[in-house]
């Protein structure tokens, strides 16, 4: 897809690449859907603040100049010089529209940067002729919405709102968005503009259906596919195509999994909030940028035993959890001392480590867990956001995996060691905590053996990268750590998804 000359007439007939202004870039998931979407495109300019991040999009887009400083502080009179561009994407800080937030919205300083462009957008001579916008489910409910809607018609844009998924797109992932497309006259959709808030692309075909809208604003995912035969991938009546099964994103390096193991103190303790998947599995759970840093609610884990199923998986955390239920056998008396031996000294209470690492796995699942707000940078620029990432980044929770706790330091070798599932009855577990006095101790050891033979682990960040459409050509820079990039990543987007949403957009033809 190429642009007409600079005044969009057609001119004399050349043309030349569209020129592409790249807002809240992140590790630059726009950029890539862009270059799926159109391969001749120009990113002129990407913008964030996030080192780590612009440390990535550089190292994956080294043609592309980013800058890291705030949008508002840019001089306007670049945006209609230099950086004159025919498409803004953007994906504005997603924290002032989360369910979980204060919800201030448009009057969060945090927006300060998209009033800007919005501004830019209305007073400018020559506003682009494509906009694409990404954010969180709730923007379209927000008082943000208006401001945004009201600056397009102010320049004589028509536009379609979205809601999607990427297992929309066959993705075994649930991350709903908002998205919105305008184009500037003489320019119109490929679609009528409806007015509504749309759950499909109406130009993929008609497998969609928009009577599921109201399951999906009630739910994080979509509802399960009706009458679904086993062994088949679920096909739901609004699906483009079957959602793929999530073996087809694992990696097979037994180095690289063992490297991601979940540390059996994360699982004796964390274990129960998981969501787990395995590679049978058609779905994940949304990952946010707290992925591996709280256990509940910020993505899917993987049953990495080879021998093991998720039925099984439950019924090793069912009984590990009935294990700790069972009250200690009594201590056996001493025998009694003779009258004239001297009196029996003070005895001191030295709890083991492994005890101590039991009562920690053994406070009840069920508790209300306090969540600190998390600390916001003024003025942050994230590509993404972390909508169903209730988490705070800092503060002692019970669904906080602690410092130390997120990254595996087994090695391959020592996991060759470990049991198989089948080598370690599930049913015995409990029956071993009353072979000993020592009785919570005895069950923090054989809960270990047993959850660690289901070889539970994060999701790797290049399994992340593929599962949210990045190419197998993106990667990781050697001196960006798992950590750092399971946070980037979580504070994107999808790019088959947003791929999709800008051939729709560049398909648009001037009105007759």
């Amino acid at each position: 897809m190429s642009k007409m000359d600079a005044d969009g007439d057609g001119g004399d007939g050349t043309t030349q690449p569209l020129r592409v202004l790249e807002f809240y870039s992140g590790i630059g998931g726009m950029h890539a859907a862009l270059k799926v979407a159109d391969p001749t495109a120009r990113v002129l300019r990407a913008f964030d603040i996030n080192d780590t991040a612009n440390k990535v999009y550089r190292h994956n887009f080294p043609e592309t100049p980013v800058w890291q400083r705030l949008i508002e502080s840019i001089p306007r009179e670049r945006f209609e010089g230099k950086l004159q561009a025919d498409m803004y994407l953007m994906s504005p800080p997603c924290q002032p529209f989360t369910r979980t937030g204060k919800q201030q919205g448009i009057e969060d300083k945090r927006s300060t940067s998209l009033r800007f462009i919005l501004d830019l957008i209305t007073t400018m001579k020559t506003p682009p002729r494509y906009i694409l916008v990404e954010n969180v489910k709730g923007f379209e409910s927000s008082n943000a919405r208006q401001p945004l809607i009201s600056a397009l018609q102010s320049r004589d844009y028509s536009f379609q709102e979205f809601i999607l998924s990427p297992d929309q797109f066959g993705i075994p992932n649930s991350r709903l968005r908002y998205f919105l497309v305008a184009v500037r006259a003489p320019l119109q959709l490929p679609s009528p503009p409806t007015g509504t808030v749309l759950y499909h692309i109406p130009t993929l075909g008609g497998a969609f259906a928009d009577g599921y809208s109201p399951q999906i604003a009630a739910h994080s995912f979509l509802p399960p596919a009706p009458q679904q035969v086993p062994g088949v991938p679920p096909v739901r009546p609004w699906t483009l195509r079957p959602v793929r099964a999530v073996g087809a994103y694992l990696s097979a390096d037994e180095g690289e999994i063992a490297a991601n193991l979940v540390p059996m103190k994360v699982v004796l303790r964390h274990g129960q909030l998981f969501d787990i998947v395995d590679a049978t599995s058609h779905r994940t759970m949304c990952f946010t940028k707290a992925y591996s840093h709280y256990a509940e609610g910020t993505g899917s884990v993987v049953l990495g035993a080879k021998d093991a199923t998720l039925e099984a998986c439950a019924r090793v955390f069912a009984e590990v959890e009935a294990s700790k239920a069972q009250p200690p056998q009594p201590q056996q008396s001493s025998p009694p001392q003779s009258h004239q031996s001297s009196p029996p000294q003070p005895q001191q209470s030295q709890p083991s480590s492994s005890s101590a690492s039991a009562s920690a796995s053994s406070k009840p699942s069920d508790v209300e867990r306090p969540r600190k707000q998390a600390k916001k940078h003024e003025g942050a620029h994230d590509d993404g956001d972390d909508d169903d990432d209730s988490h705070g980044d800092d503060g002692d929770d019970m669904n906080e995996v602690q410092e130390g706790e997120g990254t595996s330091t087994v090695t391959a070798e020592a996991t060759a060691t470990q049991p198989t599932l089948a080598a370690t009855d599930t049913a015995a577990v409990a029956v071993h905590t009353t072979a000993t006095t020592n009785t919570v101790s005895t069950t923090c050891i054989d809960a270990s053996e047993a959850l660690g033979a289901l070889r539970l682990r994060w999701f790797t960040p290049r399994e992340m990268l593929t599962i949210h459409g990045f190419a197998d050509t993106y990667t990781v820079p050697a001196d960006v750590t798992a950590k750092q990039m399971r946070r980037c990543i979580g504070n994107g987007l999808n790019v088959v998804v947003v791929a999709e949403l800008i051939k729709f957009m560049l398909a648009s033809n001037p009105a007759a």
